[in-house]
């Protein structure tokens, strides 16, 4: 096996601190073990890793939870980091990458072959289950070699190995197949959002504050279940008291700071500098119109930019029935 660098924090699963218990967990880690291939897409903050941790937490099956990043768009580090998650899992599984592994790759014919000798050693280890979690499969799966490597694998896996890729974008791989044999499970953002109920419970259970019944409205409406958000202003709010959550929880109150400090770090610094100047000059819009926006902004890429926006899960949307798109509110 070829000498890399490893970290061993990449190969952690999400730390299960109880902040948000949600009753179905349960369903989905049955879901995880029906189908060959469960995928979770959705933007920033809407607690993807946290859900499937959670439901992986409730099964009894081995799991190697990998978090990606562009380290991984190279085969041979994802390869390494999946080999040794596997092994710890899993003692039995005594597949080891060669040496010339970054020449073997370098040729179609032989990277197939080792990833055919990869499934041959992953028979041994799915006889006892095991799920296979590629957390931010996003930030890969722009690599051509990457998603031809996992359609291989998805398409050939042994009968009891499971995936599960959490990703902010859609899933780039050949998956018509999968979903017409029934093999595919496919949770979004309306998945994963909080109920109205859920809501009520989260602040009343884990930061003792209860709310009234047009304070659960008014929250559902100005977050829409976005989890990140309404952790983030339960936070600001634990300690006050009912005639002060009054004043906050309503429609002239603003976003706490912290919210746009999230969305500065998760979102804002990661975009284009063109991405960036379109954000800042239709931010205040409520409802953004392509030729409006493209007028205001001195930009002729305004309708590719608000698709592209919103193909990546960041905070926009399209407005049914209509060519306009709209920032979450």
């Amino acid at each position: 096996m070829p000498s890399l660098p490893i970290l061993r924090t990449k190969l952690l699963p999400p730390l299960n601190d109880g902040l948000i218990s949600r009753a179905k967990c349960g369903q989905i880690g049955q879901d995880i073990l029906k189908y060959r291939l469960t995928t979770v897409t959705a933007g920033p903050g809407y607690g993807k890793s946290s859900l499937i941790g959670q439901a992986l937490s409730l099964l009894d099956v081995n799991s190697v939870f990998l978090r990606l990043n562009e380290t991984e768009r190279d085969l041979a580090v994802f390869l390494s980091y999946l080999c040794i998650g596997i092994r710890e899992q899993n003692s039995a599984f005594d597949f080891q990458l060669p040496e010339n592994l970054f020449d073997l790759l370098s040729d179609v014919t032989s990277r197939t072959e080792l990833l055919n000798n990869l499934l041959h050693g992953l028979e041994v280890v799915s006889a006892a289950g095991l799920v296979i979690v590629l957390d931010d499969f996003h930030t890969v799966q722009d690599n051509a070699e990457f998603r031809d490597a996992l359609s291989l694998l998805l398409r050939d896996a042994p009968p009891g190995l499971r995936f599960v890729f959490i990703s902010r974008t859609p899933i780039l791989l050949p998956l018509a197949r999968m979903r017409v044999a029934r093999q595919l499970k496919e949770l979004d953002q309306s998945d994963l959002i909080f109920s109205p109920t859920e809501t009520c419970e989260f602040f009343a259970n884990q930061f003792s504050l209860p709310l009234e019944n047009e304070q659960i409205e008014w929250l559902s409406l100005t977050y829409q279940g976005w989890v990140a958000g309404l952790i983030l202003l339960a936070q600001t709010l634990e300690g006050q008291k009912a005639e002060e959550l009054k004043n906050v929880l309503a429609p002239a109150s603003s976003f706490p700071r912290s919210i746009y400090e999230y969305f500065h770090e998760q979102v804002y610094q990661s975009l284009a500098a063109a991405l960036e100047d379109f954000l800042l000059k239709t931010a205040l819009l409520n409802s953004l119109d392509v030729d409006f926006c493209t007028e205001l902004t001195v930009c002729r890429d305004s309708k590719k930019i608000l698709q592209s926006l919103c193909k990546q899960g960041l905070f926009v949307e399209k407005q049914f029935g209509t060519d306009s798109y709209r920032y979450h509110p």
